[in-house]
């Protein structure tokens, strides 16, 4: 609401011509629905860290002021709290999570109208299990592995020392002709977990040539003779009820080496 005094002169033609002017002071009021002042800031913390947000609007005196996140109205709690000085109003969140990311509106309101300001709240991922030391003779397999959280998903690097490392894809495994191949499967911290098996996308079911072992989070395929037309692309699904991932490799029956072990580490992020 703005206002300011403005004088007015009048004239009376009835009066004599010495006072026939007048001069009167008028309040004029202009009223409005409210003004954004200061806009919110887009905020990206990390996960656990504090997020605040502020806005400033003018048109007081104002009959309501309302948070929402997402849509859904804020109430104060013990990490949630709101305040206002004057046309400043600021949004206080301890200890944020990835359930608080998202949109973050503020709206003010007079009995003129209302007016709002928003911003996004983004919460970095971080590591929730941490790389561990391993240790084993030349020749020997090694498997790091590690839990990030973050939504959506961060993105993940290798490096050894300060060099990036590149996915190497699917390596090409040869066996003899008569030897069994087995192949592995595990997923990380993944429960109620199903797995299917195909071969060059064609899905594969235990019998006379195929043996398939599946136990809480590892399955495993075998085959139990295999000849030149199981060359070819195996690949491992595993799914529940929040998802799923695979993992593939490769088996050339060529007689050039004894029977192997071929294994999928899959970090399922379920």
């Amino acid at each position: 609401e703005f206002s300011w005094q403005h004088f007015v002169k009048s004239s009376d033609s009835m009066s004599d011509a010495s006072d026939q002017h007048q001069f009167h002071l008028v309040d004029i009021k202009l009223s409005a629905s409210p003004k954004l002042l200061m806009e919110m800031s887009d905020v990206r913390v990390k996960n656990g860290e504090m997020a605040e947000f502020n806005c400033s609007f003018n048109g007081q005196p104002f009959t309501g002021v309302v948070w929402d996140h997402n849509g859904q109205s804020l109430a104060d709690t013990e990490r949630v709290r709101r305040s206002q000085s004057g046309g400043l109003f600021s949004l206080v969140i301890q200890s944020v999570g990835v359930v608080d990311q998202g949109v973050y509106r503020c709206t003010a309101t007079n009995q003129h109208g209302q007016n709002s300001s928003s911003a996004q709240l983004t919460v970095e991922g971080e590591f929730t299990k941490t790389i561990e030391t391993v240790q084993l003779s030349e020749g020997g397999q090694a498997f790091f592995r590690y839990i990030v959280t973050g939504d959506p998903l961060p993105e993940v690097q290798w490096l050894k020392g300060s060099f990036h490392i590149q996915p190497s894809g699917i390596v090409p495994m040869e066996i003899n002709i008569g030897n069994s191949a087995k192949f592995e499967c595990e997923t990380e911290d993944a429960p109620n977990v199903s797995f299917k098996w195909f071969k060059d996308g064609q899905s594969i079911r235990e019998g006379d040539k195929y043996r398939i072992i599946s136990r809480f989070s590892t399955s495993s395929l075998e085959l139990l003779a295999p000849t030149k037309e199981d060359s070819g692309e195996y690949t491992c699904k595993a799914s529940n009820q929040h998802g799923s991932d695979e993992c593939s490799a490769s088996l050339s029956v060529t007689g050039k080496s004894d029977a192997c072990v071929i294994v999928c580490s899959l970090l399922v992020f379920f």
